[in-house]
């Protein structure tokens, strides 16, 4: 019976032995003098693409590292050997080699400069930590805090024993003192135990009842301010801008765009055609001015050339933003169209760096866009998902279905088209809803078919609705009246651009979560249609 008892007894034993070993086993190794990262909560040393690296006391990490946990657009411009990172509100260049960083208009001096080693490139994150918002900490560990970082800092009150799992049988990670600050993570809904991080940078479990604090300093979890919903009109003002100050505010506008400012030749020079008379009135009837900044008459080649250089994109985002603040303007709207599709991504680069400044500035960034999917030039010279993640807006250009260069009849912007076009962006390009604005044209075009010869002309509502009188037809899906006649030989097409189609196309806004509309352009519509619109 006692033998019995006995190895009952060793196979209990046995047994628990056998179910809290592996966690008292750890099997993350590492080598002598390896530079152990610390990410918020993390331990991402094997998880980083290159090592990180100690030089002169500074902590070194590879581009690609920092592309993956702090800027995923992080862009080498090799023509001047240089990194250039963009956050929300700054832009930061490091030449290679170079004891110096140029934020925004200043020149920081700095240790170590961003260097190639082994064939990468590496970057000295701690001195980039105001332009990411980071801590950077090195003692035993590089320990990297953002400042959303969701977590509790606290100091101990008394001892606590940190393991390795959520296991009271399991290893000792390290045993923190009374006066320890230590960092608490995954913390919501009071869970029993929670995850430490200890001021070198060790990581483990703690029972929530055993935290003892002194004090409790928490950081609050980033909250997304939604972003306000906009009704811009452009006007059209690149040989002159009309006078408006008899007219009366138009209520469901809140935003006017005049095409001010154009880029003049490849050194980055700007043409304007401003007038301080009207930003005066518009400023006075409560609107908000983004002048439209524009590529027209310099050509797909030259804007080639602007694009892609650094210097030139640096000349010109620096003027934009003097130019701004001496005219009292809101922002800037960019409408860059005919470009190369190989310059997709510079262009990209170009409107970060834009972006930044001007919310650096307290300024309004957006871009607009054609439809997805088309012509090299017309379409594929934008990439919309890295576009959208660097503006307030991006504004959807829904018109020009047919173009005036067309060979074939057809509308300016049937609905189920627009809606299409739209799915394609927030569904397959991953694009928020939010940020785009819809794009609404207040002009027809009117089709001529003569010995077989197709043309159009551009015209107003105002003529559009002239040609009603001739008699329509109202197509459900396209969301427009179609008028056909002949004269002579000579037959003539319409899909009209009127307030009903507006307000079928203005149904989208709330149906996708849109940020607004915005019209292309003033002066194209009927005396009545901000009434007609008035309900949407």
């Amino acid at each position: 019976m006692k033998k019995f008892v006995a190895i009952t007894i060793f196979i209990l034993i046995a047994c628990f032995i056998c179910y809290i070993a592996p966690y008292y086993y750890i099997e993350e190794t590492y080598e002598e003098g390896e530079v152990r990262v610390i990410f918020n909560e993390r331990e991402i040393t094997k998880k980083i693409p290159q090592k990180a690296i100690l030089i002169d006391g500074k902590i070194m990490l590879s581009q690609d590292t920092v592309d993956i946990y702090f800027d995923k657009w992080l862009y080498y411009d090799e023509k001047y050997d240089t990194i250039i990172t963009t956050t929300e509100t700054q832009v930061a260049k490091l030449k290679l080699g170079e004891k110096n960083i140029q934020i925004g208009d200043e020149n920081v001096d700095i240790e170590v400069p961003a260097q190639r080693i082994d064939g990468e490139i590496y970057i000295p994150i701690e001195d980039l930590k105001d332009v990411y918002n980071i801590t950077v900490e090195y003692d035993d560990k590089v320990v990297i805090t953002t400042e959303d970082a969701d977590k509790i800092t606290t100091t101990l009150g008394k001892k606590l024993k940190v393991h390795a799992y959520k296991k009271n049988f399991s290893k000792i990670v390290t045993t923190c003192n009374p006066g320890d600050i230590i960092d608490v993570f995954e913390y919501k809904d009071n869970p029993s135990w929670v995850l430490v991080r200890t001021g070198v940078g060790d990581l483990g479990y703690a029972k929530m009842n055993d935290i003892v604090a002194e004090n409790v300093a928490g950081s609050l979890p980033k909250i997304e301010i939604p972003t306000p919903k906009v009704n811009l009109i452009w006007e059209y003002a690149e040989n002159f801008t009309p006078n408006r100050t008899s007219q009366k505010k138009i209520d469901q506008i809140d935003v006017v765009s005049p095409t001010w400012i154009y880029l003049k030749n490849t050194g980055g020079d700007l043409k304007t055609t401003i007038s301080e008379d009207y930003i005066e009135w518009a400023h006075n009837n409560g609107y908000k001015i983004w002048a439209t900044f524009k590529n027209d008459g310099i050509g797909i080649a030259n804007t080639s050339t602007v694009v892609t250089d650094m210097k030139t994109r640096e000349r010109i985002i620096s003027r934009l933003i003097e130019i701004c603040k001496s005219y009292n303007i809101d922002g800037i709207n960019v409408d860059f169209e005919n470009m190369k599709k190989e310059d997709a991504g510079e262009f990209s680069q170009f409107i970060r760096e834009l972006s930044a400044t001007l919310r650096k500035n307290n300024l309004v960034a957006s871009v607009d866009v054609t439809v997805p999917d088309g012509s090299d030039t017309w379409s594929l010279c934008y990439n919309r998902y890295e576009l959208a993640d660097a503006v307030d807006y991006l504004v959807l250009m829904a018109y020009d279905q047919y173009s005036a260069s067309s060979k074939v009849p057809g509308s300016t912007a049937e609905l189920n088209w627009v809606e299409t076009n739209l799915n394609k962006m927030i569904d397959r390009d991953k694009i928020n809803s939010n940020k785009i604005i819809l794009g609404i044209p207040l002009y027809s075009r009117l089709w001529k078919i003569a010995n077989e010869r197709v043309s159009s002309t551009a015209i107003s509502m105002q003529e559009a609705k002239k040609q009603l009188e001739r008699g329509a037809d109202f197509l459900e899906e396209e969301g427009q009246y179609y008028v056909e006649y002949k004269s002579g030989n000579t037959t003539y097409m319409l899909w009209v651009e009127d307030e009903r189609s507006a307000n079928e196309k203005l149904s989208l806004i709330e149906k996708y979560d849109l940020a607004g509309a915005a019209y292309w352009r003033w002066g194209f519509e009927t005396e009545d249609f901000w009434e007609q619109i008035n309900e949407n």
